[in-house]
């Protein structure tokens, strides 16, 4: 839901329905669809779930930033393409039963950075693509290494109806012996009032 023109707050409904309480807010201290050629904002979140008797908090936020590097003459968006790059953080804790055991403990985990790119091929449609890499961190002294996530797709966009159709995949699936080496990705959502989304 748009507060301001550049402050937006939401919630994942579908996610709702399995309990899962989560809401996100991003600010836009830069907008590149107001004439800046570059986009500046904040992002933050917080997602709640029970898995048996644990319970999982996890907190996070981060900076993005986008730079159009083609902007076609007239009103038109086809040919327009932009790059982005995002950093982020999030903490988990846990608490619960384990085995009549109580456990509690917190770890800094999902430290990772993203950069991704999109290009108008029509005024509604945009294939996107980005890469995210997440450092190499100690959750409850354990070393994680460093791994990166592949994605793109397309991103068709009507008045009221936004549709993203892609894949997604890492060196690890690619390696591994699972069958299926590309995930799919399906986002769906509907703008109620408003302008017509023209961005990101």
């Amino acid at each position: 839901y748009g507060i301001t023109d550049n402050l937006m707050v939401g919630t994942n409904l579908f996610s709702l329905l399995f309990l899962n309480i989560n809401i996100g807010a991003k600010f836009n201290l830069l907008n590149e669809n107001k004439g800046s050629p570059l986009g500046l904002g904040f992002f933050g979140g917080f997602n709640q779930f029970r898995l048996i008797d644990i319970t999982w908090n996890v907190i996070g936020g981060g900076v993005s930033a986008g730079l159009k590097i083609a902007k076609p003459k007239g009103a038109s968006r086809k040919g327009e393409s932009n790059i982005f790059m995002a950093f982020s953080f999030s903490q988990v804790s846990v608490s619960g039963d384990i085995s009549d055991t109580t456990v509690t403990w917190t770890s800094p985990t999902g430290t990772s950075l993203s950069f991704g790119f999109d290009y108008f091929t029509s005024e509604n449609i945009r294939i996107a693509g980005d890469v995210i890499y997440t450092l190499p961190q100690k959750v409850s002294g354990i070393s994680v290494k460093g791994m990166f996530w592949f994605s793109g797709g397309l991103h068709i966009a009507w008045k009221n109806f936004n549709l993203k159709l892609g894949l997604g995949t890492s060196p690890e699936l690619l390696s591994s012996d699972i069958p299926l080496k590309f995930l799919p990705m399906i986002n769906l959502y509907w703008r109620f009032g408003g302008k017509p989304p023209t961005g990101n």
